[in-house]
Order: C-alpha cells, then sequence, then structure tokens
C-alpha cells in the first residue's frame, strides 16, 4: 500500500501498524532519483503490498519532518518494523557502499522485515 503523507501527525500512528513494515520514502517532486525509486520499486511490486505500507513525505511539504528526520539527501528512506525503526538507506546507487542504496537493496531490506 502507498499512502501520501497528508497530516504530519498521522505518521506515528503508521508507524506503530503491528505486523507492517512501513517505508518512509522522503522525496521531492523535482528529484530524479526519487521518481526511479517509486517506480521501479515502490508502485511496481508494492502498491497492492497489505502487509507493507510505503509512506510518501514530500520534503517541500513537511519541512518540520525532514528537519525533524536530518534530511539532507534525497531519496531517503527509513524502515520500520513494528513500530521499531530497523534500517535507514540514503540515495539509489546501485554501485554505492554504506548506507546509499539501489533499488535491488531497498526490495531486499523490505523483504528480509517482512519475514521477520
Amino acid at each position: 500500500m502507498i499512502v501520501e503523507l497528508g497530516d504530519s501527525a498521522h505518521l506515528a500512528s503508521l508507524i506503530a501498524t503491528p505486523g507492517k513494515v512501513v517505508v518512509i520514502d522522503f522525496y521531492a517532486d523535482w528529484c530524479g532519483p526519487c521518481k526511479m525509486l517509486s517506480r521501479s520499486v515502490f508502485e511496481k511490486l508494492y502498491k497492492d503490498a497489505e502487509d507493507v505500507i510505503i509512506v510518501k513525505v514530500d520534503i517541500e511539504q513537511h519541512q518540520d519532518l525532514a528537519q525533524k528526520n536530518e534530511v539532507s539527501s534525497i531519496p531517503l528512506l527509513h524502515f520500520y518494523k513494528d513500530g521499531k525503526e530497523a534500517n535507514i538507506a540514503i540515495g539509489t546507487d546501485e554501485k554505492a557502499t554504506n548506507k546509499m542504496v539501489g533499488a535491488q537493496k531497498v526490495q531486499e531490506t523490505i523483504e528480509r522485515l517482512r519475514q521477520e
């Protein structure tokens, strides 16, 4: 399921959804890598998933959340399972190491959390 965050107060309740993998996707409409990630992973694989919630947070509309989560580069993904943060991923570079990930790594992280 893909949810466009309308109210920042709603975010905490989404994160706390029991038994669900929740991915907070900090993005901007002008961000090319954000669009690529959304099309290649989220819309293609998880649009209708019952156990995965993708929460899209537009950093220009929710500057308070972007600041609170120290968003300095996008796309920025926060992964949660049962209300607990499980991982953070920055960017979409398939060849990068450390916390930078590509579409395949995002999918692997979601699938791993689904199994936990």
